[in-house]
């Protein structure tokens, strides 16, 4: 049986809908005049500066455009858009002064080998401290160097750590290579005055390692690191010198200390040469 719904007439619907409607603008006002008070407060805090507030970026050049970090001598931003790019750390040092670190990221996706240069002097955290990069391969060693960049959410698969020693002898095997010299460098290393004029200059090993070392400082230096490093590889890295076979890689990596083994070359001799007939883009992450 259907039962009847009993109404009250004496209960003002229409008022009590009013009363509501009252109740929920009234929120709604206390909402727009909290959130707009709290706008006028993060813009202040910003100089009233609306384009700093929204975070937008400034008019950068053409080159500034396709950086993905900070500068050369740091910035936690992720180093590159492909998160499954293969990623080799390279250390050299004199003893256990360090003179350079560098990230090289092969990305298939991207058909790119990207070249990060760290600064020496990078604070990095490594056993609950915080110590320049160079301060914690003095005190511990290069692996710690990886554990403090790995820290840092950048994954690294291999590694290779030079004596300047050693990194000559790679390059007397590779041959000279070209460096676009980017400014008139002038520098003394043991008594030998190097010129190096603003063009590209074909350099020896001992050339290219006082290069690396000793022209310019701070952050140029560390620049022209990464510059050099993708003249290397543009100029060596190649078809022809992976496909030289097991011996000649053994000469190579006998001049290093690396956990890049005789097996990984074995297994990655072909899909490397075939990553290289593509000629993937060489640049400098600044």
């Amino acid at each position: 049986m259907k039962r009847n719904r009993n109404i009250d007439f004496n209960r003002d619907t229409y008022d009590e809908s009013r009363r509501i409607l009252k109740r929920i603008l009234w929120c709604v006002l206390a909402a727009v005049l909290v959130g707009g008070a709290s706008f006028v407060i993060l813009l202040a805090r910003n100089d009233f500066d609306f384009s700093r507030f929204i975070g937008r970026r400034t008019e950068t050049t053409t080159d500034e455009t396709t950086s993905e970090t900070e500068t050369a001598g740091g910035g936690s931003a992720p180093l590159f858009s492909d998160e499954n790019a293969v990623n080799i750390l390279f250390l050299c040092a004199d003893e256990e002064k360090l003179d350079f670190c560098e990230i090289f990221s092969f990305s298939k996706a991207e058909c790119s080998i990207k070249i990060k240069a760290i600064a020496p002097d990078l604070p990095l955290t490594y056993n609950g401290k915080k110590e320049a990069l160079s301060g914690i391969y003095k005190s511990y060693s290069g692996s710690a160097v990886r554990d403090a960049i790995v820290g840092r959410g950048i994954p690294i698969a291999r590694m290779i750590t030079a004596q300047e020693s050693g990194f000559r002898q790679v390059i007397r095997l590779l041959g000279p290579v070209t460096v676009d010299v980017p400014r008139e460098a002038d520098f003394s290393v043991d008594g030998i005055r190097y010129t190096l004029e603003a063009k590209p200059q074909e350099m020896t090993a001992d050339t290219l390692l006082n290069y690396m070392t000793h022209a310019f400082s701070d952050d140029e230096r560390v620049s022209i690191q990464a510059g050099a490093w993708a003249d290397i590889l543009r100029q060596h890295l190649t078809p022809e010198n992976v496909e030289r076979g097991e011996s000649f890689f053994s000469k190579l990596i006998n001049c290093v200390n690396t956990d890049i083994s005789a097996f990984d070359y074995a297994e990655y001799r072909m899909p490397l040469s075939d990553f290289l007939m593509q000629k993937p883009g060489i640049s400098v992450i600044n």
